[in-house]
Parts: C-alpha cells; sequence; structure tokens
C-alpha cells in the first residue's frame, strides 16, 4: 500500500536570507530543489532520487518522504541527513489528533 501525499504539497514560507524553508509532506523534492536551486542554495543533506532503481518515475519523491526515510547522499558523514536539518512540524497521530513537535527559530 502507497500513502498519497499529494493532497498536502506546497512551500507555504521561503525566507532564502534566513535559510528558512517550510513546505507541507507531499512537496516534490525535486519543486523544492528547483526553488532554492534559483537562489544559489542547495538542499545540505544532499538527497538522491532513488525512484528509477525502484521503478518509480524519477523525481517523485516527496519532502515527507525525505524527512521519514532519513535520506542523505554522499555527504552525509560531513553534513548530516535529512532530519539533522528539520527544525519541526505539526502532524496527525494514529488516533486523529493534531500534534507539534519543534518549531521555528
Amino acid at each position: 500500500m502507497t500513502l498519497d501525499l499529494s493532497g498536502l504539497e506546497g512551500v507555504t514560507l521561503y525566507e532564502p536570507e534566513e535559510l528558512v524553508l517550510s513546505a507541507r509532506a507531499g512537496t516534490p523534492l525535486a519543486e523544492i530543489e528547483t526553488l532554492v536551486e534559483q537562489r544559489g542554495q542547495q538542499l545540505e543533506f544532499e538527497p538522491m532520487d532513488y525512484g528509477p532503481i525502484f521503478g518509480s518515475d524519477a523525481s517523485a519523491g516527496s519532502l515527507g518522504g525525505t524527512i521519514a526515510s532519513n535520506l542523505a547522499g554522499p555527504r552525509r558523514i560531513k553534513s548530516g541527513a535529512a532530519r539533522d536539518h528539520f527544525l519541526g512540524f505539526s502532524a496527525v497521530s494514529g488516533r486523529g489528533e493534531v500534534f507539534k513537535s519543534g518549531g521555528r527559530v
């Protein structure tokens, strides 16, 4: 079974000068990478695109999937993985309860 988060997509806040970005879980990682590249920035954890390896489309990975799997590329040892650059989130528990962890600095 695949969890479809496509209805929960979009960047909700991007402050390039402050290096702050907020986005919904279903936001395609390719969309975020394109957005930050336009300002001469990049995602420090260097996420890899495993879609073609596992028979999916390229650039189909989402922010939520990246955080859930703690994905990172070859710079992981030096720069850390996805969760090392993640400050906070709002979510819904299995009981349907909304909760929040962390926040913006």
